[in-house]
């Protein structure tokens, strides 16, 4: 997926612009993967502070480069079917980032009121005639619970929100130090330290994401109506949705054998995983682990991973 998420933005910017926020494990995979990417411009992070750290991080970095540099934030967990819509949304994103001083978002068209994305609510009014349209946005909503996004959904046109933002660097760092200081104090604090010192402080930033901390803060927002489709992976069930699947809507990986399964989700690591009669679950076979969960619960499974880490089982995920 790193790769994909690279590949995608080459033709915009080249690799030794490209910057990378990961875990500090995960810094020789992500050498391994793209090496084309210059080893300073991968930022390990020692521990896991969220969004708002890593964009102010790699801002200051980007910063001491070119303070008035423009910037896309891009997470690595999705997959987009039309890439080229894609760079033509991340292109006008740049002109409306750098015309306007604004925080700019890739607005997605919403298919119902699910409750894992954030829900923008444009202004009627475009900016401009150019195309991609785009809007001041009126209002930011993080993950609202259902009833709230179905609100959002009947009162007129909305959008949701990628994940993914444009912004120059110089106006990013204005707004976390108006709407989020203590993010931005407390990275300028790590940054500060050495070697020895820098995980500690780093440890003590907020843990926020940029939706909380700054979308929903800021009155500079604008959104791009970007056209991407996009397929987030951030749960089996959208992972599945890429795989080859038989003529029982089975989507599996590994030593399978099913008898009388539909609408399945099946990954087996290592071992025989075979099932009977069901339908519409995820089953996930690890060497460490089982996994079995409705297919409609998949996006729940972060709140599972809670309990096991509450139960101090963390060595099985």
């Amino acid at each position: 997926m790193i790769q994909s998420t690279v590949d995608r933005v080459l033709p915009l910017v080249p690799s030794e612009r490209t910057f990378v926020v990961t875990a500090r494990e995960h810094v020789p995979l992500v050498q391994d993967h793209v090496p084309q990417i210059p080893r300073q411009n991968i930022l390990g992070e020692p521990c896991g502070r969220n969004t708002a750290a890593a964009v102010a991080w790699v801002s200051r970095e980007i910063e001491r480069i070119e303070p008035a540099a423009t910037m896309l934030v891009l997470a690595a967990d999705h997959h987009i079917l039309n890439p080229d819509t894609f760079r033509r949304a991340a292109l006008r994103a740049v002109d409306v980032a750098n015309q306007h001083r604004g925080l700019v978002l890739f607005g997605l068209q919403p298919e119902g009121p699910r409750t894992q994305y954030g829900y923008i609510l444009p202004e009627r009014d475009s900016v401009d005639s150019d195309t991609p349209r785009a809007y001041p946005v009126r209002q930011f909503h993080e993950k609202p619970p259902e009833a709230v996004a179905i609100e959002y959904l009947s009162s007129g046109p909305c959008f949701w929100n990628s994940g993914m933002f444009c912004w120059r660097v110089d106006t990013v760092l204005e707004e976390l130090a108006q709407h989020a200081p203590d993010v931005l104090t407390s990275v300028d604090e790590a940054l500060t330290c050495d070697s020895n010192g820098f995980a500690d402080a780093y440890g003590r930033i907020p843990a926020i994401s940029i939706d909380h901390a700054l979308i929903e803060r800021t009155d500079h927002a604008f959104v791009v109506d970007s056209g991407i489709q996009r397929i987030d992976l951030g749960s089996w069930t959208t992972v599945g949705a890429l795989w080859p699947k038989d003529d029982a809507g089975n989507a599996t990986i590994g030593d399978v054998a099913l008898f009388d399964v539909r609408d399945s989700v099946l990954h087996s690591e290592d071992v025989l995983t075979a099932a009977v009669g069901v339908e519409n679950l995820v089953v996930v076979v690890t060497e460490h682990a089982v996994l079995v969960c409705d297919r409609k619960r998949a996006n729940e499974v972060g709140e599972l991973v809670k309990t096991i880490q509450r139960a101090g089982k963390t060595e099985r995920l």
